[in-house]
């Protein structure tokens, strides 16, 4: 088929380079194609102009480097768009890699904002608690397809000294949203800024003209996107009449299509510092944070948009998950939430309490709590001690832990975790050069990449690590027979829906009339599992169910159920095929039909309350 000719670029990371010798790169296209012999490619790095027979309707390229004499390897995924370029960015395998000159900027003491614009390819850090230097007005722009990273100066910085602003995509590049002002103090305290200045990608400077008014001062908030031109404020302080900063519990939406705030709600409780994470389907879970007495807040809330645009809170059970001091939180498949360790508010012995920044281990033992999307909690023990955590987002459903992360008076811990989401435990993995520290900001680039500022390098810099090039586009989705190569009970890809809570549960299982290493997945008590990480236009899944009822397929981004009509004889092969807007589900000759919204979506398995075994199940992207 003819498509448009697009320059594949890769781009090394200045301060990590490519070994001096000739490189072999594996290519591979990905979109909302079937997978073919037509989307894998090999060339050199000397062949420059190799014609590579991608598809048309290539959307993103992977590309894995190995070096003849070197055993360091790289790896890249980039997005294409549209133009005549499609960037590959190149990060070495296993380590992280210091991503701009740290005598610019940053400065050590925290107070950044850090953000992503996938929009624009750019990734920003802005603002900074350094009182006494430039560096409260300060920004840093990283681009996240060449590696280029730019210090603001001048006329192109902000125009207002913030610390503890929030940053995020935005309109035409950029919001810093409130913060407050390091350089001056007063008897009640800091001044809070009302206001939130815009970046213009285009001109790589803060646009004096474009600053937003805020409904109140505020900082130490937590901020996410909505969509490229709307962003959520949620909670921090606000400047009351007194002029004191007070913990709020108010939500305003920032809108660039209007060009101003508008307060649209407010959580159950205060928090000032709280940690917010965007779901699957939309929903914000918003938990953590200290109150005006610096006691840690307890539960959490759901914030959901409805469809008239407006939001609507629900509160999670406070006995459900209880209070824990540095607790961290992230986002896992199909809606749901991982919340892991942290100390307990008490009294108790010097050993007890040595690795906290406050309190105590608790007294059970070391914890994580598994919020599903219902928002049922289960507790899970943990062997390791997680006093300080830091999570990394990563693929299937699979987060890293960084447990003793960095803060002042204590070494970070170098040791990394990964989440097995099938045993409900975190495994060692490797060490972590430059971990992620506590009250440092930290920021998802993709599925797969992580960057977050760290004090422990020549004063502070901003570091980055690519552990996956895993991507939306996935297309390597034959499941269940498809495991770990260190975890036989671990389908790739596939994740469960909440932890395992007495009958309610998923896992891999031998086939009773099959050889040892043939295994089947059983789900129980009204569990669910979803595909991980990938996200679907028009495609085809195949499931083949072995025993029990027939199942439902769950669609995040619909936030619906569709139900396969009941199966006969067994095992019978269950099919799902979406053709635009239209979902068709069929077993053997029986067939239902749904509706869907245009979007991609993410797929999932949900089980009846009695005992199911799934096999074969594969999904195949299918070009309209």
């Amino acid at each position: 088929m003819a498509g448009p000719e697009v320059a594949i670029v890769a781009h090394p990371l200045e301060r990590c380079k490519l070994p001096g010798e000739q490189a072999q790169l594996e290519l591979d296209a990905l979109g909302d194609f079937d997978a073919s012999e037509r989307t894998s490619d090999f060339v050199t790095s000397d062949q420059d102009g190799a014609a590579l027979a991608f598809p048309p309707g290539t959307l993103a390229v992977t590309a894995q480097l190995s070096f003849p004499r070197s055993s360091e390897r790289f790896a890249a995924v980039g997005p294409y768009r549209s133009g005549a370029v499609l960037p590959l960015l190149l990060w070495p395998n296993g380590r992280a890699c210091e991503l701009a000159d740290p005598s610019e900027y940053p400065a050590p003491g925290g107070g950044q904002g850090l953000a992503v614009s996938p929009e624009h390819g750019l990734a920003m850090l802005a603002g900074s608690d350094r009182g006494q230097s430039s560096a409260v007005s300060g920004a840093l722009v990283f681009d996240t397809n060449t590696g280029h990273a730019e210090s603001l100066a001048g006329n192109a910085q902000l125009w207002r000294p913030r610390a503890f602003a929030s940053v995020t995509g935005f309109g035409p590049g950029f919001l810093v949203a409130g913060g407050e002002d390091p350089t001056t103090a007063f008897s009640t305290g800091r001044r809070l800024h009302d206001t939130a200045e815009v970046f213009r990608a285009d001109d790589f400077s803060f646009d004096p003209n474009l600053e937003i008014q805020l409904v109140r001062p505020r900082s130490r908030h937590a901020a996410v996107a909505l969509s490229p031109t709307q962003t959520l404020l949620i909670g921090g302080r606000e400047a009351a009449e007194s002029g004191e900063a007070l913990a709020t519990e108010t939500l305003e939406l920032v809108d660039h299509a209007t060009g101003f705030a508008r307060y649209v709600g407010q959580l159950t409780v205060a928090r000032i510092s709280p940690k917010a994470l965007l779901l699957d389907a939309g929903v914000i879970f918003v938990a953590g944070g200290y109150d005006d007495a610096d006691r840690w807040v307890p539960g959490a809330d759901w914030i959901v948009r409805t469809e008239n645009g407006g939001f609507e809170i629900a509160a999670g059970p406070e006995n459900g998950l209880p209070t824990r001091i540095d607790q961290d939180f992230v986002a896992m498949p199909g809606g749901a939430v991982l919340a892991v360790g942290g100390c307990e508010d008490r009294e108790g012995s010097e050993d007890e309490c040595a690795a906290c920044r406050r309190g105590c281990q608790p007294e059970a033992g070391w914890d994580a709590y598994w919020i599903d999307a219902a928002r049922d909690v289960v507790e899970l023990r943990l062997s390791q001690a997680v006093p300080r955590p830091r999570l990394l987002p990563a693929p299937d459903g699979a987060p890293y832990l960084v447990p003793a992360a960095g803060a002042a008076g204590f070494e970070a811990g170098a040791q990394l975790l990964r989440f097995d989401p099938w045993a409900q435990a975190f495994g060692a993995v490797a060490s972590l050069e430059h971990p992620p520290e506590l009250d440092l900001p930290l920021a998802q680039l993709d599925t797969g990449a992580a960057l977050w500022v760290s004090d422990a390098i020549r004063d502070a810099t901003l570091v980055g690590q690519r552990f996956s090039t895993r991507n939306v586009f996935a297309q390597d989705l034959e499941l269940i027979t498809l495991v770990s190569a260190t975890n036989a009970r671990w389908p790739l890809h596939l994740a469960p829906g909440h932890g395992g809570d007495g009958d309610r549960y998923a896992r891999l299982v031998p086939r009773e009339d099959g050889p040892g290493n043939d295994f089947v997945l059983e789900v129980s008590g009204g569990a669910s599992v979803w595909l991980t990480d990938a996200r679907f236009a028009d495609f085809t899944l195949e499931v083949t169910l072995d025993r029990g009822e027939t199942v439902a397929l769950l669609l995040d981004r619909a936030g619906s159920t569709c139900r396969w009509p009941e199966a006969g004889s067994l095992p019978t092969r269950l099919r799902a095929e979406r053709i635009a807007t239209r979902l068709t589900l069929s077993a053997g000759e029986e067939e239902v039909s749904c509706d869907l919204p245009s979007t991609r979506v993410a797929l999932g398995l949900h089980a009846p309350g009695a005992l199911v075994q799934l096999s074969r199940l594969t999904v195949r992207r299918t070009a309209r």
